[in-house]
């Protein structure tokens, strides 16, 4: 909602920044036009976006802090992820993720990376693919919507209510397995 608001005020560039847990980073991935993952090499954010699924959502990577002495190590680390990007199973109507390097400090490569944004930005307008992109979006936000508005609404059910920590005591104890308690809250809910 706060994107839409910021599209309504006339902003044509809107930058989403995430605390970087995973959760937070698949949900905004799903609502942007390019999603940007910021690394530095050696602090073993390799590994961690690969464990988190966090690379299949990349547009583009870049790898901070290439600069003294971290500058090889930074260009190994964008190595490694072009790499990795290489195993992955294209998604519909993306270009194939890139991997840069930049030092925010020296200033090196930033402009690169800006041009790498904006002229992905740009192929995507003129293709189509950006209006196909939020289309998807829409689609999926519609069924988030409608997932969290059921949810809502089977937890706040007075039926479920009144038997939900009941439920949940008889799975923590094993007396009564997730899928049996969930038809129970469902055949609550419907009978209503």
């Amino acid at each position: 909602e706060a994107l839409l608001l910021c599209e309504a005020a006339g902003y044509e560039l809107v930058i989403v920044e995430t605390v970087g847990v995973g959760q937070s980073e698949t949900t905004v991935a799903d609502l942007t036009d390019i999603f940007l993952a910021l690394a530095i090499a050696g602090g073993g954010d390799e590994l961690q976006g690969i464990k988190r699924g966090l690379l299949e959502w990349v547009d583009v990577l870049a790898v901070n802090k290439a600069d003294g002495p971290q500058r090889a190590a930074a260009e190994a680390a964008a190595r490694e992820y072009r790499n990795s990007f290489h195993a992955q199973s294209p998604r519909p109507d993306a270009e194939p993720p890139v991997a840069v390097t930049c030092s925010a400090r020296e200033g090196t490569g930033v402009a690169e990376l800006w041009e790498t944004i904006a002229g992905r930005h740009r192929r995507m307008r003129e293709s189509g693919a950006l209006e196909r992109l939020r289309q998807r979006q829409n689609t999926r936000w519609l069924w988030n919507i409608v997932d969290d508005a059921l949810s809502t609404a089977v937890r706040q059910h007075p039926q479920v209510r009144a038997q939900r920590s009941h439920l949940e005591q008889q799975v923590a104890a094993g007396q009564l397995s997730s899928e049996a308690a969930a038809r129970e809250v469902l055949r609550l809910f419907r009978e209503a």
